[in-house]
């Protein structure tokens, strides 16, 4: 009390360290103040964390930060566990909703962001809205996402499209399940190592055959883990958010 009485005010910093992965779990921050009141002689401030956020950090561009990009594959059935603190920032994307909504934020004030529009209301048009709005938007990743989204009407109106037209693309192979011309071009390795990693999934998911498709999956994660450079790196997760690819 005497010390209270003498300096006016105190602050205790209480800091949690995982030794294990060597950083800082959690900072936080409690801060008693005097008061008038003789039966109380100080007031409790509510803790506060002050770990230095990413959003808080001041001058950016000074890198004295580390900024890492991640990603991981989580089967349906395990079980995840992520550290976390007072100050750490998770987002779940766990439904088609979800990506467009994140899509949307990503490709503001442009085309791309009437059509996500649009294809969140894709389950509340009538038939002739639907093929309306196909025939101003038509493309390979509107019909994928038809496939996997109305497989009604991509089978009544979208695949007879896609099977008259003259020359097929690898798209429009994948979208007619012609096995055979995406294992020739599974076959041709100077065109497959040409194809980007959704054409080569794409490729591995009309495979018949078990082993073809692990050694797509095999391929595709070691030129993933390979990756000459930070900048690479950079470029597949760019790749991600502007190309479409949801």
């Amino acid at each position: 009390m005497g010390l209270i009485d003498a300096l006016g005010a105190f602050e205790v910093i209480v800091v949690a360290v995982d030794h294990a992965k060597g950083q800082v779990c959690s900072s936080e921050s409690l801060m008693a103040l005097p008061t008038d009141s003789q039966e109380e002689r100080v007031t409790e401030i509510s803790k506060r964390d002050i770990r230095l956020m990413k959003d808080q950090a001041l001058q950016l561009q000074s890198g004295h930060y580390l900024l890492k990009q991640l990603h991981d594959t989580v089967r349906a059935d395990t079980k995840l566990i992520l550290g976390r603190s007072s100050s750490t920032k998770y987002a779940v994307y766990a439904s088609i909703e979800d990506a467009l909504k994140l899509w949307k934020s990503l490709c503001r004030e442009n085309e791309v962001h009437k059509l996500i529009e649009h294809l969140q209301e894709w389950n509340r048009m009538d038939w002739d809205a639907k093929i309306r709005f196909y025939f101003a938007n038509a493309s390979d990743d509107l019909n994928v996402f038809l496939l996997r989204k109305d497989p009604v009407f991509f089978q009544l109106f979208v695949r007879p499209l896609v099977k008259s037209k003259i020359s097929k693309s690898l798209i429009d192979s994948y979208l007619l399940d012609d096995k055979i011309t995406l294992h020739n071009l599974y076959s041709a390795p100077g065109v497959f190592q040409g194809l980007s990693v959704i054409e080569k999934l794409l490729i591995a998911e009309r495979m018949s055959s078990t082993s073809d498709v692990e050694r797509i999956c095999e391929r595709v994660h070691l030129d993933a883990a390979s990756a000459s450079s930070e900048h690479k790196m950079k470029s597949l997760f760019a790749s991600v958010a502007t190309r479409r690819m949801i």
